[in-house]
């Protein structure tokens, strides 16, 4: 325990900087009865490109598919760009060196296949089967005199194979004396640099890739980590090992520059000045003005907690400065996540808006799989336009992130937060570590109750002094229950409403039941809700009505509303969902009586005689993936009537400010 809280006293600081590193783009204010993007926008990225004319493309993945998207030069939102590449995992994206609005993309499994766009994303084509054998990891796109041939590093990780394609990706043969990643001259068409193979070092073509020469070789345990040629008829290259920085005016004879002993991981140079050499590490970004001589690259930002930016992957430079590909998110040369309005690669576990004030939000992510895989929480202080990556730094390279966020009902600034490392009360000055066990839920009651719902049922504490208690026991007759969800009603912090999962003993146990509990004194004592019910998929208290609750469950042929008049003893239908509407999720509006809203298959659905008929809400998301239309869950701003947050079930967030 004492190793413990002293870890604890270490992330509390640094939590602060990663939050302030992790700033993202101000996003468009949400039109009356439109769909507009909402939230940080992160999400897990596995290649990214810039085009001639300083685009950048980006792949993202999420939920097992991935989606291409587009950052025009001189604009701040991204365009989805996915239309003819379907939903399979994408795995590369590379741009032509003078083209702009050509590039190609390989996607990956049992129908891998290579694709060309020629108009900057907006169609895809197929060109042709990829190699199933070799799983394309990178792609690279080398100019010759009259046409272009492709490079694939292809394969795991080790071993780097790299394929080549002479005729746009239709047919791919392996190169035997060569590995990826490699690097190619733009203005010196034919010349090209990869890994040497085997050993640590390079070999240099000057006929495409057809055939190869050793050129450098480096220490027996060196690793090659990035590669890069200049723009010009006189390029330079730069190779990076493990051992340091090498620099060759020639092409032929290099001498190290810099890094002794910690090559950078990406390297890059601006096409409008290729004097000008970026590079980044895990520790930071630099740059040389002076074409990376000796001793000429300087760090460009204020020194970074250690560890605290992942090892960057891949780095390009266009018309804007450079930008990396670092542990999933895309930065600028400023180390700071990419206003990414529009990337979508993220699915919305929860959205949370303090009553007072309002401009306090927090939207919980997860980046892997549903429901709540690589749990992200996301903090806002201006209403949205603006989210800090809450996280601890504990180790050197290790961030633990907060899972699950509560705000105050009557202080927005003072906040629950949780992680696995612990939960802690934040005040404006310091965090007080109020349990030292991980927890999936968490809510501030009236009279400042603390409640923490996980594997140990429901935990309850009466202010920063006071002692835990279990008040809602893990333990049921023949299982167990695991609470994942904590609401305050809005406007009555002291009824509380717990969602947990019942398990029941068996060999093989069987699919856990979701269940619901009622607190009345802000989670002293609990109540099961509609006990009898079997199939539960969601639970809201009905608005102004003390005992009033509303339940969805899953029924044949679709979804059934239900609604409770005794506090959840008793319950009758109002209202069945087909088949083909499979709504999943419903929301109370917290300031209009009667307006309801369900997420479904078709979209949003509102009601406005309190769940008897429903109607499509107006707007939509067509062009962000026509698949978005699926929606998954909603949430309703506590104070302003009509808005609404919607993530769909392929990923996203979306706002929409609802007309009477």
């Amino acid at each position: 325990m004492r190793c413990h809280d002293f870890s604890m006293r270490l992330a509390a600081p640094t939590a602060l900087l990663l939050g302030l590193v992790a700033l993202g783009a101000v996003p468009a204010a949400a039109g009356v009865d439109s769909w507009t993007p909402f939230g940080p926008a992160q999400g897990r990225l596995v290649s990214v490109a810039a085009s001639s004319r300083g685009d950048l493309y980006a792949v993202t993945a999420f939920d097992g598919f991935t989606e291409v998207w587009q950052l025009p030069a001189g604009t701040t939102t991204w365009r989805w760009r996915n239309n003819g590449l379907g939903k399979p995992p994408g795995t590369a994206i590379a741009a032509h060196p003078t083209q702009a609005g050509s590039l190609w993309a390989a996607t990956a499994g049992p129908a891998a296949a290579i694709f060309r766009t020629t108009d900057a994303g907006a169609t895809w084509l197929r060109v042709g089967a990829a190699p199933l054998e070799f799983p394309i990891r990178r792609l690279y796109v080398v100019p010759l005199r009259n046409s272009v041939v492709l490079f694939a590093q292809a394969g795991e990780d080790s071993p780097p194979r790299l394929l080549r394609s002479a005729d746009g990706g239709l047919t791919w043969f392996e190169v035997t004396d060569a590995w990826g990643p490699i690097a190619a001259s733009i203005e010196r068409r034919g010349l090209l640099y990869a890994r040497t193979v085997g050993l640590a070092g390079l070999v240099r073509s000057t006929d495409g890739g057809q055939t190869f020469q050793p050129v450098v070789q480096a220490g027996h345990n060196e690793q090659l980590n990035a590669l890069h040629v200049t723009r010009g008829k006189n390029p330079l290259v730069f190779a990076s090992f493990s051992g340091g920085l090498h620099r060759s005016t020639d092409g032929v004879r290099f001498e190290l520059v810099g890094f002794d002993g910690n090559g950078p991981s990406a390297i890059a140079s601006d096409p409008r000045d290729s004097r000008r050499i970026y590079a980044a590490d895990a520790n930071g970004f630099y740059t040389s003005t002076r074409s990376g001589r000796a001793r000429s690259f300087r760090r460009t930002q204020p020194v970074l907690p250690v560890g605290s930016m992942a090892e960057p992957r891949a780095m390009v430079a266009g018309a804007t400065g450079p930008v990396l590909l670092a542990g999933g998110d895309l930065r600028d040369a400023r180390l700071q996540v990419l206003g990414e309005s529009g990337i979508m690669a993220f699915g919305a576990a929860e959205v949370t808006v303090a009553e007072q004030p309002a401009s306090e939000l927090a939207v919980r992510v997860y980046l892997e799989c549903a429901p709540q895989c690589d749990v992200r929480t996301f903090l806002s202080h201006d209403a949205g336009a603006t989210f800090s990556l809450l996280a601890f730094q504990i180790l050197p390279g290790l961030q633990v992130y907060v899972t699950d966020l509560a705000f105050d009902p009557a202080f927005g600034w003072r906040r629950l937060e949780t992680s696995p490392i612990g939960t802690n009360l934040w005040q404006p000055v310091r965090p007080i570590q109020v349990l030292s066990h991980r927890v999936d839920a968490v809510a501030i009651a009236a009279g400042e109750s603390l409640l923490a719902g996980g594997t140990e049922g429901v935990q309850r504490r009466e202010g920063e002094a006071g002692a835990w208690e279990t008040t809602l026991s893990n333990v049921t007759a023949g299982g167990s229950l695991r609470a994942i969800d904590l609401r305050v009603d809005a406007g009555a912090a002291d009824r509380v409403l717990a969602l947990a999962l019942a398990t029941a003993a068996g060999d093989p146990p069987p699919a856990p039941q979701l269940r619901a509990f009622r607190s009345l004194d802000a989670g002293a004592h609990w109540s099961p809700v509609l006990p009898t019910l079997a199939d539960l998929l969601d639970i809201e208290p009905v608005l102004g009505s003390p005992t009033g609750l509303l339940a969805l469950v899953a029924v044949a042929g679709g979804s059934e509303l239900r609604r409770s008049d005794d506090g959840g003893g008793t319950s009758v239908s109002i209202h069945t969902f087909t088949t083909a509407e499979a709504v999943t999720d419903v929301a109370v509006d917290a300031v209009a009586p009667g307006v309801l809203y369900a997420a479904s298959a078709v979209g949003v659905l509102r009601s406005r005689d309190g769940g008897a008929t429903w109607e499509s809400t107006p707007g939509t998301l067509d062009a962000w993936g026509p698949y978005r239309r699926r929606m998954q869950r909603l949430w309703v701003h506590p104070t302003e009537r009509g808005h609404v947050f919607a993530a769909p079930a392929d990923g996203g967030l979306f706002e929409n400010r609802l007309a009477d």
